[in-house]
């Protein structure tokens, strides 16, 4: 990314790599046409495709393991289900292709979303906290489809504008992204729910740590820390108290105290470094309360290490 090529067999190859769960083709008679391909990532679960073709193509999609939301611009989107019902999408429609089989493209501008089912909310749906979140992929709710059409065009004025180089920003429009997504697809109580399948608990600490141990000098909010996992911030911090009895939160202060403390006793006499110095560049901003949380840890206080 990104991409342009005018060979139809380039791309072909192109689309069917970039997106390894479905195989492009073109169709009889097509004729070379520049396609263009760009792309926006909100972080490992969240991205934003900008693809624009002058050919007719024809798709193939197999069981998919993200959510695609297709926003279709220009030319039109066909697509088959499992009956066999063939649906265009036109101009300035929104369609979820989670289900699709087969379709086409005909000379065609669209946007598509796909999103990391893990990240979806988890606790919202009709079966409880433990029911990952399906998407209703043939029912469009249309204020929500609106309010996420919006969505999309903030998230492009937000790339353009150079707003997405903050890690912080793009976590946050990543979770703006996902939540309204299940407003614009509501799931359907009959049969979009599946008890399987999504990230488990322990995998959901595990990614969260690894975040938390990355990022331990930066500043971090529980919907970064969510983010990251792939889940909401309330399955996050119900995995933290299941797996290790504290919360994410908690966890990052255990990891910042070992971090000072481990600073500590390495600071050398010459080096001029400081309790109060050392603690603010492991995130603490009141000595007070490092002190107290530091002689509680490890039974002495942060001056005594650093003069021993």
């Amino acid at each position: 990314m990104p991409f342009t090529s005018t060979d139809l067999g380039v791309i072909a190859d192109f689309m069917t790599r970039a997106y390894a769960t479905a195989r492009f083709g073109t169709a009889a008679g097509a004729r070379e046409s520049p396609t263009s391909v760009g792309r926006i990532q909100l972080g490992p679960a969240v991205r934003l495709d900008r693809l624009g073709f002058g050919t007719t193509m024809s798709w193939t999609v197999d069981p998919l393991g993200t959510w695609w939301v297709c926003a279709v611009r220009r030319g039109a989107v066909e697509r088959t289900d499992a009956a066999g019902r063939t649906t265009a999408v036109a101009p300035g429609q929104l369609a979820g292709l989670g289900e699709v089989g087969n379709g086409g493209l005909r000379a065609t501008g669209y946007d598509i979303l796909s999103v990391d089912p893990r990240f979806l909310p988890r606790d919202t749906g009709p079966h409880g906290d433990d029911a990952p979140w399906r998407i209703g992929t043939r029912h469009l709710d249309p204020a929500g489809g609106v309010r996420l059409a919006a969505v999309l065009d903030h998230v492009r004025a937000a790339a353009e504008a150079g707003v997405l180089e903050s890690p912080g920003v793009t976590a946050s429009l990543a979770q703006y992204v996902a939540a309204s997504v299940t407003e614009a697809f509501p799931a359907d109580d009959n049969h979009e729910w599946d008890g399987d399948g999504g990230a488990t608990d322990s995998e959901t600490v595990q990614r969260a740590i690894a975040f938390l141990e990355t990022h331990a000098h930066e500043n971090i909010t529980i919907g970064r820390v969510a983010a990251a996992a792939f889940v909401t911030p309330r399955a996050v911090q119900l995995a933290f108290r299941a797996h290790l009895d504290t919360t994410p939160l908690g966890y990052l202060k255990r990891i910042r105290l070992a971090g000072a403390h481990d600073q500590l006793q390495r600071a050398g006499s010459g080096d001029r470094q400081t309790v109060t110095s050392i603690s603010q560049h492991w995130g603490f901003t009141h000595s007070g309360r490092f002190a107290i949380d530091y002689r509680h840890e490890y039974g002495h206080s942060p001056a005594e290490t650093l003069q021993n």
